[in-house]
């Protein structure tokens, strides 16, 4: 069983805490040219896809290892990139430590060849110190947990001033490191660049970690999930980002939380998670895995349409819909099931580019829901990571007097196999087994099959 939430917050958990805080150093970790090479492997299908989870498990299996063997554990991934809280137990040296360590695991880890072309993937690594919040919120149906506070912003801070293959450190863990064992050049006003790092000293004795126990995950990840044996795979998906406005109000914000988690599990959403950083408060939620629906961006849009209209909190989101990698991103030790790739990525910047109130669509999400939904053509922008501009449409509202779609006509053909159907109903109904029946095809054209010990009749 793979432990997709950390030991903490199944520690807190167990133990009825909810809510609390702790001083920590942080680190934000993130690979580059991740994204790149997904896009490239894609274009493999099913191989490209086993390619991928190869190198997932190639890259991030030592740095993983690094990091809980320096008494670190990572606290929420962003897709390639992830949040890593050491104890103030730990010292804030140790903690540079398994950064320097991260580095020249890159340095040799960082160069992938494969049949279909050499990927290099470099790392930069953001640190900080200073308080930690933490939360478990949700409804019966599914928890949800979170990590927030001033060295969880800082570290992504530091990350966003770094270069490939550095470690920045803000001044709340800089001014924590002996001046002998550390040589910097300073960024700007108050963060500095690690030039050479002479740590030589010991790490303290780490217990290990255990396995988190399925009870206790399954309040967290969805059994759909508990139960996959695959890595991972190159699927249609809808990546719902939402940023919710801070009012200053706690308790107002985890109700909300709480209800929009309602309201994606209703629609047939996978909520994947909750990420608090230099963005303010970010949600993720993803339609099409790990279950995919045929109307996944109905079911989506309807998802963003009662968030707005049920739930009534403030707030901005990007929705996108196409192929991207879902699975499995981290090691046996601590990994997550998500999902990453360019329209993931263009999701989250539509949220950032959205005003307050406002939901902006791809042009393929926005002419999918067409027939129910009102949307705004808003032109064409440039995002970053994009090198021609990209179309964006706004949605305005539900059609009146739109219900959700669905075929209310009269079937034509198909007599001979319905009559199948027919007379398992039957047999059923008597008691009796009625054998397997299977219904596959393209839309449109169902083909039917069923089976009696084992023999197919057409």
């Amino acid at each position: 069983m793979r432990n997709l939430i950390p030991q903490f917050i199944s520690e807190k958990y167990s133990s009825n805490e909810c809510e609390g805080s702790f001083k920590a150093s942080t680190l934000f970790l993130d690979i580059s040219g991740f994204t790149a090479m997904t896009e490239s492997l894609m274009r493999e299908g099913k191989e490209g896809a086993e390619i991928l989870s190869e190198i997932i498990n190639k890259i991030f299996e030592p740095v993983i290892s690094s990091i809980y063997s320096s008494g670190g554990f990572i606290s929420t991934f962003a897709g390639d990139a992830f949040t890593v809280i050491f104890f103030d137990k730990i010292e804030p040296l140790q903690a540079v430590s398994c950064a320097e360590e991260i580095i020249n695991i890159f340095k040799v880890t960082g160069t992938q060849e494969t049949k279909y072309g050499v990927y290099e993937l470099k790392v930069k690594l953001g640190m900080s110190h200073g308080d930690v919040q933490f939360g478990i919120i949700g409804n019966e149906n599914q928890k949800a947990y979170y990590f927030k506070g001033s060295a969880v912003d800082g570290c992504a801070v530091s990350e966003h001033l770094c270069g490939t293959m550095e470690i920045i450190l803000d001044e709340n863990i800089f001014k924590l490191i002996p001046v002998e064992k550390v040589k910097v050049s300073k960024i700007g006003t108050d963060h500095f660049k690690v030039v050479e790092f002479n740590d030589g000293t010991k790490r303290s004795e780490l217990k290990k970690q255990g396995e988190i126990n399925r009870e206790v995950l399954s309040r967290f990840v969805p059994n759909q999930v508990l139960d996959l044996d695959q890595h991972g795979e190159f699927r249609e998906i809808v990546p719902a980002f939402i940023s919710v406005k801070e009012s200053g109000n706690e308790c107002e914000l985890k109700e909300n939380i709480s209800n929009i988690i309602l309201q994606c599990n209703s629609q047939g959403g996978y909520f994947n998670k909750i990420d608090f950083g230099d963005k303010g408060c970010v949600l993720l939620a993803v339609f099409g895995a790990p279950v995919s629906y045929e109307n996944n961006v109905i079911r989506a849009i309807n998802f963003i349409n009662n968030v707005k209209n049920v739930v009534g909190v403030n707030f901005r989101a990007g929705i996108t819909a196409g192929i991207a990698y879902a699975g499995f991103i981290g090691s046996e030790q601590r990994s997550e099931y998500t999902v990453f790739g360019d329209i993931v990525n263009q999701a989250a910047r539509f949220m950032m580019k959205a005003e307050w109130g406002e939901i902006l669509l791809s042009g393929t999400t926005a002419h999918r829901v067409s027939r129910s939904f009102i949307t705004t053509d808003l032109g064409k922008m440039n995002f970053k990571g994009k090198s021609e501009p990209v179309a964006v449409y706004k949605l305005e509202k539900k059609k009146d007097n739109q219900e959700d779609l669905f075929f209310t006509g009269e079937m034509v053909g198909r007599k001979s196999e319905l009559k199948i159907l027919s007379d398992s109903a039957e047999e059923i109904s008597q008691g009796k087994f009625a054998g397997i029946t299977t219904v596959y095809g393209e839309a449109g054209m169902g083909i039917l099959f069923r089976s009696e010990n084992f023999s197919v009749r057409r």
